[in-house]
Order: C-alpha cells, then structure tokens, then sequence
C-alpha cells in the first residue's frame, strides 16, 4: 500500500498522473477512477475550468488539496464534522402569502429608505389583502417616507418592520418578475422566493424582522 503523507500530480490531456512524493506505487488514473475518489471530489469543479491541454500541479493531503492552473491557486479542505441543520431554522409555520412584483418593491424600498435613521434603516411594511404601505421615519432628523404598491396578499393585516439595506439585498437576488414572501408574525422570519423556480433551482432566503419603535 502506498504510503500516507502529501501527493503530487500532474493533469495533461485528460489524465491525472502521480509523479512524486512519498509514494511507493506511481500509476495513471482515468477520469472515470478520479471521480470514485472521494477525497478529490472537489476536482470535479475544477476540471471544468481547464483547457484539454492544459497542465496542472495538484498537492493532495489526507485533508486537504491545491491546485495550480497557470496563475489560479484552488484550495479545498475536507469537512468531517456533520453538516449544519439549516432546514432547523427554516420556518415551517409561515401560512401567510405576499406576493408582489419585484422591481417596484424594490424601487419604493430604495426611495423611502433615503429617509430612515441612519443607524437602524428600519422600514415598515403595513399589508392589507391589495396593498402594501412601505413608510420609514427619523425622529432624530425629522424625516420620513412613504409609498404604497399593489399587491396580493391573504393573510390578516400586519405591520412587520426590516431594515431596509437588508431587505434590497435580498430583493436583488430574487430571479424573478414576482416573488413571494411567506410570513407568520412580525416577529418570525419571512421566506423570500422567486414566483418561477427551475426545478434544479430551488431558492429559498430568509430575513429576520426587526421590531419595531412604537
């Protein structure tokens, strides 16, 4: 059996060669062998970023691999310790459904937030079954916004407070004409998701809520 410690190996015209370090058997694998080895799963990504010609130096430990593709260093570590239940954490309780077109929520957000504390960028939103109210205020410099968009909304009437940079970045990142928010309370987490999904492309984002100032 080969030794254990730090491999290095060359990957030329789709074959990955062992070519040195304390190693006592020195042969080729094909892509075929490559994928069955667990601990170099990671080269799947990486085969996909080179060229069929193109060398590559790789430095394999028992937990760790590098990879040199001409001036690109990739680096990857296994993880041994269990996975994180993130679906612990997803709601499962949010009955209440809004649904609203992205970019002039997104818009209105923009604008009114112009006017928030510039601490906390709390933004309320105030939903009623057509629309919903976006308003902010700032005490402090007596300024305040507000907007209302349409919407389709069945849940009961609820105010819900976030803050405001947060809830654009998660509005920009939903691919989708429409998105849906599913809510509870204004206390739990909202689920933001794109009305169309790929069946590949499951996408789920949740924002807490922040309380807000009576």
């Amino acid at each position: 059996m080969p030794e254990k410690g730090v491999r290095e190996w060359n990957y030329k015209a789709m074959e990955l060669t062992l070519i040195g370090l304390k190693e006592k058997y020195l042969r080729v694998l094909n892509l075929s062998e490559i994928k069955q080895l667990e601990k170099v799963s990671q080269l799947r990504q990486e085969e996909k970023q080179l060229k069929e010609e193109e060398d590559v130096s790789m430095l394999i430990g028992e937990n760790h691999m590098q990879a040199q593709i001409e001036d690109i260093t990739l680096t990857t570590r296994i993880i041994k310790d269990p996975y994180p239940d993130y679906e612990g954490v997803i709601p499962k309780d949010n009955t209440k459904t809004l649904i609203i077109n992205r970019d002039n929520f997104t818009e209105a957000i923009k604008r009114v937030s112009i006017f928030s504390n510039k601490s906390s960028r709390q933004v309320s939103l105030e939903l009623s079954e057509n629309s919903v109210t976006i308003s902010t205020e700032d005490p402090e410099n007596i300024t305040s916004g507000k907007e209302i968009l349409d919407c389709n909304y069945d849940g009961d009437p609820m105010t819900i407070g976030y803050n405001a940079f947060y809830l654009k970045e998660v509005l920009q990142h939903q691919y989708s004409e429409e998105i849906k928010i599913m809510l509870n309370s204004p206390l739990n987490a909202g689920l933001f998701m794109p009305m169309n999904q790929n069946d590949n492309d499951n996408k789920t984002t949740l924002l807490m809520p922040i309380r807000l100032n009576d």
